[in-house]
């Protein structure tokens, strides 16, 4: 070999080791982000980020009314200041996604006569009491044995073994799951040892936090579980929940320092504490509807042109651009705009005053009649009411307002009005089907002065007991109620609470039970 070659290989040579030793040097680079590097980050900087300590007190216009602690009657829902303590199997977003909680996992049978759920070991109640599927089923053979709405459709419980159930049903509904998303787990000692009266108002859960004490129209105390199954949580020490009805006096209470959180269906007094900079979680969780007493042979509503002139009568539009603050958007049918089940085929009922007095004519009202207009006076915006009032005025109707404590709303909501329009909000799920039951079935508790028709019920059970929920199948349903001007909603509200910047992941709003949200997770980065 030539010297020229030889050095010319010797070059070569030189470079595809230096090529080789910059492959390995990449590789062990790589190596160490890949793999070693993501350790050590999310053991400790994830964790650094969040502190503990601290009181997290929120506010709302709204107070428990019937219960905190027992569900297995009529009417009976769990409020905003019960997920601390207490929780169910399933989660489920405002996308209707599901994921574990107390269950890690769940099957529905290929029959659809059934779904097995394997219940999370090593979780205990705040009593010291173990959750168990024996405590579980206990639970459900509660609510099975009320009878209540979803239930009504469950044939039984079986206890398969300590740590699974299987739940027997007559005929799948599409919205099981979120039923097992919406029932809180509560401890058989407690009930076995205390009573139901003494559950009502001392509610013994799995949750991150203890319940201390509860004060009508004040308020309700919690204190941090030790024994919280998601270990490392929760974060704060304990939970307030303040009930202040008046909204000036909310905000001051913010403003003030004492407050870390204050909201409920959002107004102008939220609108300007966000103005000054604070931020808000939120959700447009469905909308104010007036539901007249279509059942009531006696009443007004009964006539299908009475409701129909009260429809015409009011101009939503003009509320939600006096009132909403960009918190409100009109919505004349049961359902929101981007909805799958909203109906775009739907014309919507106008605001026209002389087509309203030509159908009250036409039902024999030709000079109106008097009524009353129904409201909770913690929660609605008395303004957009008087609103109402006035329009409806114009058309005839002297129609006086009848603003009631949370308490007295509820039992006319369950027990029924007459010659009224119960006025509120009306929340929508994901699976509006949800809805429905809840509110317009023939199963349900509220709202038994609106006529439930065998028409309605059909077509809600259609939709119920398909498979999947089906949409198309939905839309027929929220068209029933708006060609027959049963619910008159018109618009929807946004709910939300306005948060002090040291407040962290309160997952406020983010269930598909819209007062659901994440008391584990909330840290305060105060200074």
């Amino acid at each position: 070999m030539e010297g020229g070659e030889f050095e010319e290989k010797l070059i070569t040579l030189n470079e595809e080791v230096n090529m080789e030793k910059k492959r390995l040097a990449l590789f062990f680079t790589l190596f160490l982000v890949v793999t070693i590097l993501p350790l050590t980050y999310s053991d400790s900087t994830a964790e650094q980020t969040k502190k503990y300590g601290g009181t997290f007190i929120f506010v709302d216009p709204r107070g428990p009314t019937r219960t905190l602690g027992w569900f297995a009657e009529p009417g009976a829902m769990i409020a905003m200041p019960g997920h601390p303590t207490l929780e169910s199997l399933l989660d489920c977003d405002l996308s209707g996604n599901f994921s574990p909680k107390l269950a890690t996992d769940w099957n529905v049978a290929s029959d659809l006569k059934s779904v097995t759920l394997k219940i999370r070991q090593g979780v205990k109640f705040h009593d010291g009491s173990d959750l168990t599927g024996e405590v579980v089923k206990w639970n459900f053979d509660q609510l099975l044995n009320a009878k209540l709405g979803p239930y009504r459709e469950w044939e039984s419980i079986d206890l398969i073994d300590d740590y699974t159930i299987k739940i027997n049903v007559k005929t799948y509904e599409n919205t099981i799951l979120n039923t097992l998303a919406s029932a809180f787990i509560l401890s058989k000692k407690a009930f076995d040892e205390k009573g139901k009266e003494w559950c009502r108002w001392n509610p013994t859960g799995t949750g991150p936090f203890k319940f201390v004490s509860f004060e009508r129209d004040v308020g309700v105390k919690y204190t941090k579980f030790e024994d919280y199954w998601q270990k490392g949580k929760p974060y704060v020490d304990a939970i307030e929940f303040h009930t202040i009805a008046d909204p000036m006096t909310r905000s001051a209470a913010f403003l003030a320092g004492d407050a870390d959180a204050v909201g409920g269906d959002l107004t102008k007094i939220e609108y300007d504490l966000v103005q000054k900079g604070y931020k808000v979680d939120k959700v447009e969780a469905g909308a104010v509807c007036m539901v007249p007493d279509s059942k009531n042979p006696d009443s007004p509503f009964f006539n299908i042109k009475v409701r129909e002139a009260i429809d015409h009568a009011i101009d939503a539009a003009a509320i939600v651009k006096a009132r909403g603050f960009g918190w409100y958007r009109v919505v004349d049918q049961f359902c929101a705009p981007g909805h799958s089940a909203y109906d775009n085929s739907l014309p919507g009922r106008k605001y026209n005053p002389e087509k309203a007095r030509q159908l009250l004519a036409e039902a024999g009202y030709p000079n109106g009649f008097k009524t009353k207009i129904i409201a909770d006076s913690a929660s609605t915006d008395k303004e957009a009411v008087t609103a109402i009032q006035g329009y409806l005025s114009k058309v005839g109707i002297e129609a006086k307002l009848d603003y009631i404590d949370i308490r007295t709303y509820i039992s006319y909501r369950t027990g029924g009005w007459n010659n009224a329009l119960l006025t509120g909000a009306y929340g929508f799920d994901a699976n509006l089907n949800n809805s429905f039951e809840r509110y317009w079935s023939q199963d349900s508790a509220h709202c038994p002065s609106m006529l439930k028709t065998d028409e309605f019920q059909k077509l809600f059970l259609d939709s119920k007991h398909s498979k999947e929920f089906n949409p198309e199948k939905m839309k027929k349903a929220v068209k029933y109620l708006y060609d027959n001007a049963l619910v008159l909603p018109l618009y929807t509200i946004t709910r939300g609470h306005v948060l002090k910047p040291y407040v962290n992941d309160t997952g406020f709003y983010s269930k598909q039970t819209w007062p659901g949200w994440e008391p584990a997770n909330v840290w305060l980065d105060k200074k």
